[in-house]
């Protein structure tokens, strides 16, 4: 445990943070996020405190709701305005449900654009953009799908297609021919 009163053992976190706040992320959660009912009362306080907290957390490497006391060692508390136990965000995590968690996304989307609009988050994108619809690298195969296959006989993922439409140097090895059935 990392335990002198006077050092921070996250700098590097401050510089972070700071962004995220000019890029409006308190706002956002506070937009984004409500749980209106919940089992535990204080589990519902200060969403935003607590999430940060737990982003600070995971900024800082923390892997599990223990590990995101690495915010309370030493100073850092004292550089945050809201540090929170590990105990009180498990108890607010344990409010959420697949709807809390749609929020969360909605909350990342936004965020996302936000710092993509402040920093250069994606230099040339003008140029070249790769898109990867699914991370499933599956092989086509089976009586429908012989559209599918190319010429080569060897079957391609659907990732490989959408990645032979995003790249610029190669044609593309099906055409999309309409639509999906």
């Amino acid at each position: 445990m990392f335990d002198e009163p006077n050092l921070v053992s996250a700098a590097g976190l401050v510089p972070i943070m700071e962004l995220a706040e000019q890029t409006g992320l308190s706002w956002l959660i506070g937009k984004h996020v409500d749980l209106p009912s919940t089992r535990v009362k204080s589990g519902a306080v200060n969403p935003v405190g607590k999430l940060t907290t737990i982003i600070g957390g995971m900024i800082c490497g923390a892997d599990s709701i223990d590990d995101v006391d690495v915010l309370r060692a030493g100073g850092t508390p004292r550089v945050f305005d809201e540090v929170y136990a590990p105990s009180t965000l498990g108890i607010f995590l344990r409010e959420f449900t697949f709807g809390h968690a749609n929020q969360l996304a909605a909350v990342a989307r936004e965020h996302l654009a936000a710092l993509a609009a402040r920093t250069a988050l994606l230099p040339g994108i003008e140029q070249r953009a790769f898109l990867d619809i699914d991370s499933l690298l599956r092989p086509v195969y089976g009586h429908l799908n012989l559209s599918r296959v190319p010429r080569s006989g060897t079957p391609r993922s659907p990732a490989a297609r959408c990645c032979g439409w995003a790249c610029p140097r190669r044609s593309p090895p099906c055409r999309p021919s309409g639509p999906r059935r």
